[in-house]
């Protein structure tokens, strides 16, 4: 809404206020409540995919996704329903990950049509970040609401054992602790923290299967949630057949 000082209204010194005497406000906005849903970071090309579910009606406006402790995108605003898709493509510059340039879609599922927007899916929010993709080895993936709560997280990695975890992994790691959204399958955190071993041990796998180099069809497979439940651990999560805009194999609409 806008707001507009009348022009008799003048300063402590009793001339006329400068123009334009408007201000434009945002009126009060019920904030969207989402989840991580599912997350390929594979995908040929940095085309990598993740996907929120959203669990309470509201705007998207100010929810940032990020990876290992930094932003990837900043959602628009839009209004979204429970129940509802969003799925965020990454390295929209690229005319393989984003052929058509689709923009964010802001007014509805089907702004951007499949038909035109091959990348796009009908059935979710297509929003696009500039970012060239997701790391594919050890990585933690954050979700904050608009006044900076966070209010979902997933570690995720490419084996069991082997390779040192990147440090910026584990940094990221300490955040999601300290915000109570990661923990060991049935309870609890690492003495020293999710260093290392204790970080791949308690960490969705498979983050570079050879299952999960596609977005379609064939070794198209990605990490998802199995169902409604969150326990904030990696048991909440396992690799399969992908269903990008659509909840998951497991998972009920929410009443």
């Amino acid at each position: 809404y806008t707001v507009t000082v009348a022009n008799t209204v003048t300063d402590l010194s009793g001339s006329a206020l400068a123009t334009p005497a408007t201000a434009t406000f945002l009126g009060f906005e019920q904030p969207a409540s989402v989840k991580l849903n599912e997350v390929n970071a594979n995908i040929a090309g940095g085309c990598d995919l993740v996907e929120l579910r959203v669990l309470s009606d509201g705007t998207l406006r100010g929810i940032r996704l990020q990876e290992r402790g930094a932003d990837v995108i900043q959602l628009p605003s839009a209004t979204v329903a429970k129940n509802d898709i969003v799925v965020v493509h990454f390295n929209n510059p690229s005319g393989t990950c984003n052929p058509g340039s689709s923009t964010n879609e802001t007014t509805g599922i089907a702004q951007n049509p499949a038909a035109t927007f091959t990348r796009n899916y009908d059935t979710a929010w297509d929003m696009y970040s500039t970012d060239t993709g997701i790391t594919a080895t050890d990585n933690v993936i954050g979700l904050f609401d608009r006044f900076g709560t966070m209010v979902d997280a997933m570690f995720f990695d490419d084996d069991m054992a082997g390779n040192n975890v990147a440090a910026a992994s584990e940094s990221a790691a300490v955040t999601v602790v300290l915000a109570n959204m990661w923990q060991n399958v049935g309870g609890g955190t690492p003495a020293n923290g999710y260093i290392d071993d204790d970080f791949r041990l308690n960490a969705v796998l498979d983050s570079d299967s050879a299952l999960t180099v596609a977005h379609t069809g064939a070794n198209s497979e990605s990490m998802r949630r199995v169902d409604n439940t969150d326990e904030n651990d990696k048991a909440d999560w396992a690799q399969g057949v992908n269903t990008w805009g659509l909840i998951n194999v497991g998972q009920t609409v929410i009443p």
